[in-house]
C-alpha cells in the first residue's frame, strides 16, 4: 500500500522514534528516563477512524500514544525468551512505519502487521499523565517473529 506522508507526520514520527530510543536507552542502563513517560506518536489514521465509526468501536482520542510502561512491557524478558520481543530499531520504526502495515481489527483491538512484527492498539487504553489517568488511543504491545497465517482467523478483520 502506497502511503504518501505529510512532513508534520514525518515530523512527529520522527521525534516519537527520539522518544522510544530514550526509554530503550535508559532501561538498559537502568538510569530515570528524562522526559515525557507518555507521549503521541501522531494521528490516528483515517482508516481506523473510518473502520470504528462503522463498526461501533469507540476511539478515546484523535491521537495514538505510547509510553514508557508499555514500551518495557514489549520488551521484557519473557518476549526475549522466547523470541518475541520486537527490537528497539523496530519498535522506533513503527511510528512511521505504520502508514504502510497492513491494520486488522480483533475484536478489542487494532493490530498493524508487516507479517513478521505486530503491534497492539487499544482503542480506549487507560495511561497515566501527570495529572491523572486517561484514557487514550494507545500502544498496548508488539510481538515479533508473527505467523502470517494468525491473520487468517475469523476474529481478524481487515482493515
Amino acid at each position: 500500500m502506497k502511503v504518501e506522508l505529510t512532513g508534520e507526520q514525518i515530523k512527529e514520527s520522527k521525534v516519537a522514534a527520539e522518544f522510544i530510543k530514550a526509554i530503550f536507552d535508559s532501561i538498559s542502563t537502568k538510569t530515570k528516563v528524562k522526559g515525557l513517560m507518555v507521549f503521541s506518536i501522531g494521528d490516528v489514521e483515517q482508516r481506523m477512524k473510518n473502520f470504528a465509526k462503522a463498526n461501533g468501536v469507540r476511539l478515546a482520542s484523535d491521537k495514538i500514544y505510547m509510553s514508557y510502561r508499555r514500551i518495557a512491557h514489549a520488551g521484557r524478558k519473557s518476549k526475549k525468551a522466547d523470541n518475541k520481543a520486537v527490537s528497539e530499531t523496530q519498535l522506533m520504526q513503527f511510528p512511521l512505519k505504520r502508514f504502510s502495515m497492513d491494520l486488522y481489527y480483533d475484536g478489542a483491538a487494532f493490530v498493524y502487521t508487516d507479517y513478521k512484527t505486530k503491534y497492539i492498539i487499544s482503542p480506549a487504553y487507560e495511561l497515566s499523565f501527570a495529572d491523572g489517568k486517561v484514557e487514550k488511543v494507545a500502544f498496548v504491545t508488539a510481538s515479533a517473529n508473527v505467523d502470517r497465517t494468525e491473520f487468517k482467523i475469523n476474529k481478524y478483520k481487515k482493515i
